[in-house]
């Protein structure tokens, strides 16, 4: 029997942990069930997404005045100085320096993750948009905030309206970062709905916008992370386990109250502290420490921690599938925000008693995760996500 083809459209690009772990464990989900799933490789298409719509082309830069040769070395100069004389400028080159280093490593450990470990098409583009379109059986809309609106082209790619009529879409686990759609967002956005066999999302939030664009029922799955338990995810990438304790820190945000409150928890604690770096500003924990620290090794790091603080949803969703305590840092001020809504939909989703900690907040009020009731509740929703996700494919045969 030959096995259905599926296209996946999530976001392949760039080097961030959470996306490209979502768009491997989907993608691997479904061909392990017996499926021929492809991550379509938008890397090109979203370069040319930003270029065709004046939605989303950013504006025009003004080009520099190039610098006199006189200029540029005494411009050079002058920051050799400020570094030679300034204790605060020393730092700050040292530490760009050893991110600088740090990114280069980890691009190249993520570029060898997704040649390992994504089965990628080849590179989608506006002119072969069609075509796509129309070479696999089933498309289905991944997870991450693929559904925030950005422009009308790219609406029309990640809400699969370049898909040919007769194909089938499902929706599994995408996510809105927008408050609200405009009236002429839903406009167009209502029509692209309607096209989809079964829909589902990540979060209330992105539910509640949906439901409005259509009478079909809209399902609440976890993230594609949580389609895979614990021990799978250790198996898989064979994890090994350290003995030396540490605190872990996955900060994607620059608040400078995040340090007085990672300082003094690591004091509560009396553990040391590990950084999986995503700005200069936090090199200066790293000690020089350059290593590639890649998607492998962030599952190894948040595997072996004995306490995670992170600001980041993906970040709170391994430590939960690692049974770590953990605290969240509030990375939005507004309560509001769509981006905070992701994690208070999930402790709602799980019964946990947390709360985002701001900079009023005392690090002391941190609340426990009950494990192991924690770990059987996330089993629950990961087998109600699989049957989601299974029975809407299997519709299609």
């Amino acid at each position: 029997m030959t096995k259905k083809t599926v296209a996946i459209v999530t976001w392949t690009r760039g080097c961030n942990y959470g996306t490209i772990l979502q768009a491997y464990s989907l993608c691997s989900t479904l061909n392990l069930r017996g499926y021929d799933a492809t991550l379509l490789n938008d890397g090109a298409l979203t370069a040319e997404l930003a270029s065709v719509d004046t939605k989303a082309a950013p504006p025009t830069p003004t080009a520099p005045t190039p610098l006199s040769k006189k200029e540029y070395y005494l411009r050079k100069a002058k920051k050799a100085l400020r570094v030679l004389f300034s204790p605060a400028a020393r730092r700050i080159y040292k530490n760009e320096r050893v991110f600088e280093a740090a990114s280069q490593n980890k691009l190249t450990a993520f570029n060898a993750f997704k040649a390992t470990h994504l089965k990628q098409s080849d590179s989608v583009s506006l002119e072969n948009l069609t075509e796509f379109g129309k070479r696999y059986d089933i498309y289905v809309c991944g997870s991450d905030q693929i559904w925030t609106y950005r422009s009308d082209a790219a609406s029309n790619y990640y809400y699969l309206g370049f898909t040919a009529p007769e194909k089938c879409r499902i929706s599994y686990a995408p996510c809105i970062g927008d408050l609200s759609f405009s009236t002429e967002q839903e406009e167009l956005l209502r029509p692209l709905i309607a096209r989809f066999s079964a829909l589902s999302v990540r979060d209330d939030h992105g539910k509640a916008l949906v439901e409005r664009l259509t009478d079909l029922p809209v399902s609440l799955v976890c993230d594609p992370v949580l389609l895979k338990s614990c021990d799978q995810w250790v198996k898989e990438f064979s994890l090994k386990k350290t003995e030396k304790p540490y605190l872990l820190c996955y900060i994607l945000g620059k608040h400078p109250w995040y340090n007085e409150k990672i300082r003094a928890l690591a004091k509560k604690l009396g553990l040391p502290i590990k950084w999986i770096p995503v700005n200069p500003e936090q090199t200066e924990f790293l000690k020089g420490n350059t290593d590639p620290c890649g998607p492998r090794e962030f599952l190894e790091l948040f595997y072996n921690a004995s306490f995670v603080c992170t600001d980041s949803y993906h970040g709170t969703l391994f430590s939960l599938l690692f049974a770590k305590q953990f605290v969240n840092l509030q990375r939005y001020e507004n309560e509001e925000n769509a981006e905070n809504g992701r994690f208070y939909s999930l402790y709602r989703k799980l019964n946990l008693a947390k709360a985002l900690l701001a900079e009023k907040d005392s690090i002391w009020e941190t609340q426990e995760v009950p494990y192991p009731e924690i770990t059987s509740t996330l089993a629950d929703f990961r087998k109600k996500s699989l049957a989601y996700l299974f029975e809407a494919l299997e519709k299609t045969e």
